[in-house]
């Protein structure tokens, strides 16, 4: 794994300033472990203070990634992620409950582009990560594009203009991919879970809370 002085640095004070902005609440981060009162936490952070260390190092699209998940009684009740693209310039954020959906791009709504057409998906992208080749999908029309780190692959779904209509997030820790999911999913995104052996996505989403 390579970590930067940026990682220690970051995670620092996103576990400090998280927890004293919502007392009692505890999480896990990609370089710091555990912190806080895990069990009964009410409120449970999930932080990769820099996701794609190496895309960061060599001048790529990196991102900070926090989520945040609520329980009550021992289930997630709600989810929120915040993801920050340093070279776009973006932050994205995703709310996400039984009774709401929001997702926003630098604070104006965001959406996943849909409608799509045989023809058009022939010119889209699906983000795949370094190891693709493990978890071939069939019958996929997409191009494959590597366009950075786990939590940009997802946020991309609901970038304007974006050609990545789908992600294939075949390896990552929940930090990783908690936040950018959140988001994904309030814009309009669904999630499609690969069975082990298996080279087609279940044709039943999941439930993106559980």
């Amino acid at each position: 794994q390579r970590v930067s002085v940026a990682d220690t640095l970051a995670d620092r004070l996103l576990r400090e300033r998280l927890t004293e902005m919502v007392p009692g609440s505890a999480g896990y981060s990609e370089e710091g472990g555990l912190f806080g009162p895990w069990d009964g936490a009410s409120v449970r952070w999930l932080i990769d203070p820099v996701d794609g260390t190496r895309p960061a190092t060599l001048g790529g699209a990196y991102a900070i990634s926090v989520a945040a998940i609520g329980y009550a009684r021992g289930e997630a009740t709600v989810a929120a992620g915040w993801v920050y693209v340093p070279a776009l310039a973006t932050l994205y954020r995703g709310i996400l409950s039984p009774e709401r959906r929001e997702c926003t791009r630098n604070g104006l709504a965001a959406q996943v582009e849909s409608g799509f057409t045989p023809r058009d998906l022939d010119l889209c992208y699906i983000a795949v990560g370094s190891d693709w080749h493990r978890q071939p999908l069939t019958r996929c029309p997409m191009k494959l594009s590597a366009p950075g780190a786990t939590a940009v692959h997802l946020v991309q779904l609901v970038h304007p203009g974006s050609d990545v209509v789908a992600a294939d997030i075949s390896r990552y820790r929940s930090y990783d991919a908690a936040a950018g999911l959140g988001i994904a999913v309030a814009g309009g995104a669904c999630i499609h879970p690969v069975p082990n052996g298996s080279q087609e996505p279940a044709q039943d989403a999941v439930d993106p809370l559980e």
